[in-house]
């Protein structure tokens, strides 16, 4: 006795599987529903749940529609906006630094460097620490949106601003925008301050600064204070801590001496790596933590607008089952009026396709080794047809057609289907002696478009079964 054949397990689903999903919910919400017959047919013959179900149906629709192409071009974008950014950022914190040091005509003013290289990344930074208790979809981070909106400005058309909407409204919903935008913002401002620590080295490598600090109104105490609490940090590291001693000898006073300007050169290259660079990275690798343990926990939302009317298409309440039994000449395939389908065997199968309902089928006696199916006239044949043909495809399909038609849309999306499910596929165009030939070329520029192998064209039945003869003598 044959053992059953196992169910086909559904593939495993990555981020850019729920971004598709995502996609394609959003373009049907806004344009609406897509013609997804064939999608949603081998959805339900791969198995699975409904969350598998509805990411393996918008994965082939978003490949048939073009989304696919345009998540990848959109990337593409993304990542020339990210490196346009971190261009900026880095001329920003050089920049920075060499307005910090001045033009070397006048003593640096240690408070006022602090400010210019500290000073608004502190400012932001707190900004962003507090906007994490604070509720929303978490689309504080400005650096950010400004990457949002580069790539949104770099991609042209309606599908090529779908992926961002779409990325931005799956991370809003599930609390992740936070995260990644400020992956984004800490990131920029981690290069914008390994910049201006890069330019501070060469500066202070290739010319000579004196440094003070100058005041009217502030005691000497209180740089002291400012001076150690600062330091005792980053001397921890290595970084020099000048003596009370030295800070007061600075005070309105060019530290001129080539010691002191060295010790004042590391205590600021400490504070900006230890109270810039480090936060920064900290929160930077922190953000990073959070997407990475959380976007693999994410699963679709099946109650969702756009999800939830999938539930009918892709977990029917029944669906037609094969037989053990070998089917005759006339039943190889279920028609609607049929409680089951049957299987296919491993011979030829010859199907008629929308013939004229007065035309006799089979037009001719089809010898035994061939299957011989029904003249598929309505949808639910040919719905049954392709799920049987999804369950246990045919090694050879022949195909009967009526040249004398115009090929219509759905007809297309058939033959398209057929064609990707059967091993081989011949096409019969049948067509009289007046049969117009227009309708014949518009028939054969149809099949053109069907990716390799192509199907083989036959003007009767006969040739093509002389053909399949041939081929299995």
């Amino acid at each position: 006795m044959p053992l059953p054949t196992p169910e086909p397990s559904p593939p495993v689903f990555t981020m850019r599987a729920h971004w598709l999903a995502e996609t394609v919910r959003l373009r049907e919400a806004r344009w609406g529903l897509l013609e997804d017959a064939s999608e949603c047919r081998r959805a339900r013959a791969l198995g699975g749940n409904l969350a598998q179900r509805i990411l393996l149906r918008a994965q082939w629709l978003a490949q048939r529609e073009g989304l696919s192409e345009a998540v990848t071009h959109w990337q593409k974008l993304a990542r020339l906006a990210l490196l346009a950014l971190l261009l900026l950022a880095m001329l920003a914190g050089g920049s920075a630094a060499l307005a910090a040091l001045g033009d070397n005509l006048h003593p640096v003013n240690l408070a006022v460097a602090l400010l210019a290289l500290l000073g608004l990344h502190a400012l932001t930074f707190v900004f962003w620490l507090f906007s994490l208790m604070l509720p929303g979809r978490g689309e504080s981070a400005l650096l950010g949106k400004v990457w949002l909106w580069i790539a949104n400005k770099l991609a042209r058309g309606p599908n090529q601003t779908l992926p961002a909407t779409s990325l931005v409204e799956w991370l809003g919903r599930y609390g992740l925008l936070r995260w990644a935008f400020g992956s984004i913002s800490q990131l920029t401002w981690l290069v914008a301050l390994l910049a201006q620590v890069v330019v501070l080295l060469l500066a202070l490598a290739a010319k000579r600064y004196d440094f003070t600090w100058e005041t009217t109104l502030l005691p000497p105490g209180f740089f002291i204070a400012l001076t150690q609490l600062l330091g005792w940090l980053p001397a921890q590291l290595g970084f020099a801590l000048p003596s009370p001693e030295a800070v007061q000898n600075s005070i309105n006073t060019p530290a001129s001496a080539a010691t002191d300007q060295a010790l004042w050169s590391s205590w600021l290259l400490g504070c900006i790596v230890v109270y810039g660079i480090a936060p920064r990275l900290l929160a930077l690798v922190y953000c990073l933590c959070v997407l990475r343990r959380r976007l693999p926990q994410l699963a679709i939302d099946e109650v969702q607008p756009g999800y939830a009317e999938l539930r009918p298409r892709l977990m029917p309440a029944s669906e037609p089952i094969g037989i053990d039994a070998q089917p005759g000449a006339s039943d190889a395939i279920a028609t609607p009026r049929d409680s089951q389908a049957a299987c296919f065997s491993t011979a030829p199968l010859v199907i008629g396709f929308e013939l004229a309902e007065e035309a006799t089928w089979p037009p001719l006696a089809i010898p035994s080794r061939f299957q011989v199916g029904p003249n598929i006239t309505q949808r639910d044949q040919r719905e049954a047809l392709l799920q049987q043909m999804h369950r246990q495809a045919p090694g050879t399909l022949v195909l009967v057609l009526d040249g004398n038609q115009t090929p219509d849309r759905g007809s297309l999306a058939f033959l398209q289907e057929a064609h990707a499910l059967a091993g081989k596929l011949h096409i019969v165009l049948l067509s009289g002696p007046e049969g117009p030939a227009r309708r014949l070329a518009q028939w054969h520029q149809a099949l053109d478009t069907l990716p390799a192998p192509k199907p083989q064209c036959h003007d009767s039945l006969n040739s093509a079964l002389d053909a399949l003869a041939h081929a299995h003598a």
